[in-house]
Protein backbone atom coordinates (compact mmCIF):
# COMPACT_ATOMS: atom_id res chain seq x y z
CA UNK A 1 0.00 0.00 0.00
CA UNK A 2 2.95 2.14 0.63
CA UNK A 3 4.74 1.34 -2.48
CA UNK A 4 1.33 2.50 -4.15
CA UNK A 5 0.73 5.54 -2.24
CA UNK A 6 4.88 6.50 -3.14
CA UNK A 7 3.72 6.18 -6.84
CA UNK A 8 0.89 7.79 -6.68
CA UNK A 9 2.29 11.04 -5.40
CA UNK A 10 4.65 12.03 -7.98
CA UNK A 11 1.51 11.45 -10.32
CA UNK A 12 -0.89 13.69 -8.43
CA UNK A 13 1.90 16.56 -7.82
CA UNK A 14 2.41 16.55 -12.09
CA UNK A 15 -1.22 16.49 -12.74
CA UNK A 16 -2.03 19.47 -9.83
CA UNK A 17 0.71 21.82 -11.47
CA UNK A 18 -0.03 21.46 -15.27
CA UNK A 19 -3.81 22.11 -14.04
CA UNK A 20 -2.32 25.28 -11.61
CA UNK A 21 -0.39 26.42 -14.63
CA UNK A 22 -3.31 26.51 -17.43
CA UNK A 23 -5.66 27.84 -14.72
CA UNK A 24 -2.67 30.73 -14.42
CA UNK A 25 -2.32 31.36 -17.99
CA UNK A 26 -6.28 32.00 -18.13
CA UNK A 27 -7.12 33.71 -15.01
CA UNK A 28 -7.11 37.06 -15.83
CA UNK A 29 -9.95 36.39 -19.10
CA UNK A 30 -13.45 34.83 -17.60
CA UNK A 31 -13.79 31.41 -19.76
CA UNK A 32 -16.99 32.85 -21.30
CA UNK A 33 -15.29 36.41 -22.17
CA UNK A 34 -12.03 34.49 -23.57
CA UNK A 35 -14.54 31.86 -25.78
CA UNK A 36 -16.23 34.97 -27.25
CA UNK A 37 -13.21 36.59 -28.38
CA UNK A 38 -11.70 33.20 -30.13
CA UNK A 39 -15.26 33.40 -31.85
CA UNK A 40 -14.70 36.40 -32.85
CA UNK A 41 -11.54 36.17 -34.53
CA UNK A 42 -12.33 32.57 -36.08
CA UNK A 43 -15.31 34.30 -37.62
CA UNK A 44 -13.29 36.90 -39.29
CA UNK A 45 -10.72 34.18 -40.96
CA UNK A 46 -11.96 35.34 -44.07
CA UNK A 47 -10.68 38.34 -43.97
CA UNK A 48 -7.74 38.44 -41.66
CA UNK A 49 -5.28 35.96 -40.29
CA UNK A 50 -3.22 36.67 -37.32
CA UNK A 51 -0.59 34.08 -37.03
CA UNK A 52 1.61 35.50 -34.55
CA UNK A 53 1.18 36.84 -31.40
CA UNK A 54 -1.75 33.87 -30.81
CA UNK A 55 -4.32 34.40 -28.42
CA UNK A 56 -2.93 34.60 -24.84
CA UNK A 57 1.10 34.64 -26.25
CA UNK A 58 3.26 36.37 -24.47
CA UNK A 59 3.94 39.87 -25.50
CA UNK A 60 7.15 41.63 -24.21
CA UNK A 61 9.26 44.33 -25.91
CA UNK A 62 10.23 43.77 -29.11
CA UNK A 63 6.99 41.41 -30.20
CA UNK A 64 6.28 41.12 -33.98
CA UNK A 65 3.19 40.68 -35.33
CA UNK A 66 2.49 38.92 -38.60
CA UNK A 67 -0.42 37.76 -40.72
CA UNK A 68 -2.64 38.08 -43.82
CA UNK A 69 -5.60 40.37 -44.80
CA UNK A 70 -7.21 40.98 -47.70
CA UNK A 71 -6.72 44.00 -50.18
CA UNK A 72 -10.02 45.20 -48.79
CA UNK A 73 -8.41 45.02 -44.82
CA UNK A 74 -6.08 48.28 -45.67
CA UNK A 75 -5.92 51.64 -47.35
CA UNK A 76 -2.88 52.60 -48.88
CA UNK A 77 -1.11 49.66 -48.13
CA UNK A 78 -2.00 50.00 -44.42
CA UNK A 79 -4.11 49.75 -40.97
CA UNK A 80 -4.14 50.36 -37.32
CA UNK A 81 -2.80 48.37 -34.84
CA UNK A 82 -3.14 48.93 -31.13
CA UNK A 83 -2.48 46.91 -27.73
CA UNK A 84 -3.90 48.42 -24.63
CA UNK A 85 -3.34 46.82 -21.15
CA UNK A 86 -6.42 46.04 -19.10
CA UNK A 87 -7.13 49.28 -17.80
CA UNK A 88 -7.70 50.68 -21.40
CA UNK A 89 -4.20 52.11 -21.35
CA UNK A 90 -2.76 52.74 -24.92
CA UNK A 91 0.84 50.26 -24.55
CA UNK A 92 1.10 50.65 -28.41
CA UNK A 93 -0.99 52.94 -31.63
CA UNK A 94 0.75 52.46 -34.70
CA UNK A 95 -0.29 50.62 -38.21
CA UNK A 96 1.12 47.79 -39.95
CA UNK A 97 2.05 47.80 -43.65
CA UNK A 98 1.61 46.24 -46.64
CA UNK A 99 4.23 43.32 -48.17
CA UNK A 100 3.58 43.63 -51.64
CA UNK A 101 0.57 45.07 -53.90
CA UNK A 102 -2.27 45.60 -51.42
CA UNK A 103 -4.93 46.09 -54.18
CA UNK A 104 -6.21 42.72 -54.69
CA UNK A 105 -9.35 40.48 -53.27
CA UNK A 106 -6.44 37.91 -52.34
CA UNK A 107 -4.92 37.70 -48.73
CA UNK A 108 -1.74 40.20 -48.68
CA UNK A 109 1.07 39.50 -46.28
CA UNK A 110 1.84 41.65 -42.92
CA UNK A 111 5.30 41.58 -40.73
CA UNK A 112 6.05 44.37 -38.24
CA UNK A 113 8.02 44.27 -34.73
CA UNK A 114 6.41 46.76 -32.56
CA UNK A 115 8.65 48.43 -28.39
CA UNK A 116 6.71 48.97 -25.61
CA UNK A 117 7.91 53.17 -24.33
CA UNK A 118 8.07 51.20 -20.30
CA UNK A 119 7.57 48.07 -19.37
CA UNK A 120 4.23 46.95 -18.84
CA UNK A 121 3.11 46.41 -14.67
CA UNK A 122 -0.34 44.98 -16.24
CA UNK A 123 -1.17 41.07 -16.33
CA UNK A 124 -3.11 41.23 -19.77
CA UNK A 125 -4.06 43.50 -22.50
CA UNK A 126 -5.75 43.28 -26.31
CA UNK A 127 -3.93 43.60 -29.56
CA UNK A 128 -6.35 45.55 -31.82
CA UNK A 129 -6.06 45.14 -35.65
CA UNK A 130 -8.72 47.73 -37.50
CA UNK A 131 -9.84 47.52 -40.91
CA UNK A 132 -9.10 51.21 -42.12
CA UNK A 133 -12.31 52.72 -43.29
CA UNK A 134 -10.92 56.56 -44.16
CA UNK A 135 -14.97 57.37 -44.97
CA UNK A 136 -15.53 56.43 -41.06
CA UNK A 137 -18.62 54.97 -42.13
CA UNK A 138 -19.64 52.75 -39.12
CA UNK A 139 -20.95 50.03 -41.43
CA UNK A 140 -17.46 50.19 -43.48
CA UNK A 141 -15.62 49.70 -39.75
CA UNK A 142 -14.84 46.21 -38.79
CA UNK A 143 -11.78 45.04 -36.02
CA UNK A 144 -10.27 41.52 -34.25
CA UNK A 145 -9.15 42.17 -31.16
CA UNK A 146 -7.00 39.18 -29.57
CA UNK A 147 -5.80 38.44 -25.78
CA UNK A 148 -2.73 38.34 -24.70
CA UNK A 149 -0.40 38.73 -21.70
CA UNK A 150 2.45 40.60 -20.58
CA UNK A 151 5.45 39.13 -19.46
Amino acid sequence: MKKVLAALIPIVLTVAGLFLFLKQNRESYPEDVYNLRLEKIKGKENLIRVEEPLPLAIVKNGFFIKGQARGNWYFEASFPVSLIDEKGNTVVNSYLEAIGEWMREDFVAFEKEFFFESEQQSKYGLLILKKDTPSGLPEQADQIEIPVRFR
